[in-house]
C-alpha cells in the first residue's frame, strides 16, 4: 500500500513540476513578444517621425 501512495506522491509531483515548468516557459514566451511588439511600435514612431523630418526638408528645398 505505501509503494503505491509513494508512486501516486511521485506522479503528482512529477506533474505539478511539469506545470510549473511549462507555465514559466509561456510566460517567458508572452513577455519576449511584448516586448519585442513595444519594440516595433517604438520603431514604427521613429519612422513615422524621420519621414516627417524628411518631408519638410523636402518642402523646405523646393
Amino acid at each position: 500500500m505505501s509503494d503505491q501512495i509513494a508512486a501516486a506522491l511521485i506522479t503528482t509531483l512529477g506533474s505539478i513540476v511539469v506545470a510549473f515548468i511549462t507555465n514559466h516557459a509561456t510566460k517567458r514566451r508572452e513577455v519576449k513578444k511584448a516586448n519585442e511588439t513595444l519594440e516595433t511600435e517604438r520603431l514604427k514612431a521613429k519612422l513615422r517621425k524621420l519621414k516627417k523630418e524628411n518631408d519638410e526638408l523636402k518642402n523646405g528645398k523646393e
